[in-house]
């Protein structure tokens, strides 16, 4: 519900402040301090994967909504550090995140879902990674 419901609210919210949208602290900042909060809240559950696209979808809707470039290069520099950090601070996310190099190394666990999409696609002798 929570993606469905920002981008309904960050549609309004960008439609009432388009002329100010090449303002960082009139335009995007608001934007910037609700998305990030629904964030917080969303990585305390924790559920990186909505984050991350919360994010994305933030991002994608300052752009279409007509933000300068700069500002939304500096928010990118702002969000891949924060990303990888807590990529990095949680030892799991970095584990789903590198399962996809040799899936088979661990099937059971941490490859099962790559190899069962892969397994989808047809017989096994066709996806040799080798």
């Amino acid at each position: 519900m929570v993606k469905i419901t920002i981008v309904i609210f960050l549609a309004h919210l960008l439609t009432r402040k388009a002329h100010q949208l090449k303002d960082f602290s009139k335009g995007i900042l608001v934007p910037l301090v609700i998305t990030s909060i629904i964030i917080l809240l969303i990585l305390l559950e924790p559920d990186f994967g909505t984050a991350v696209i919360i994010a994305t979808i933030l991002l994608l809707m300052l752009c279409i909504a007509g933000s300068q470039i700069k500002h939304l290069f500096f928010l990118i520099a702002a969000f891949i550090p924060v990303g990888v950090l807590l990529i990095f601070y949680k030892g799991y996310r970095l584990t789903r995140l590198t399962a996809f190099l040799d899936p088979w190394k661990d099937a059971d666990n941490t490859g099962f879902q790559i190899i069962q999409s892969l397994l989808s696609f047809g017989p096994v002798e066709h996806l040799a990674w080798e």
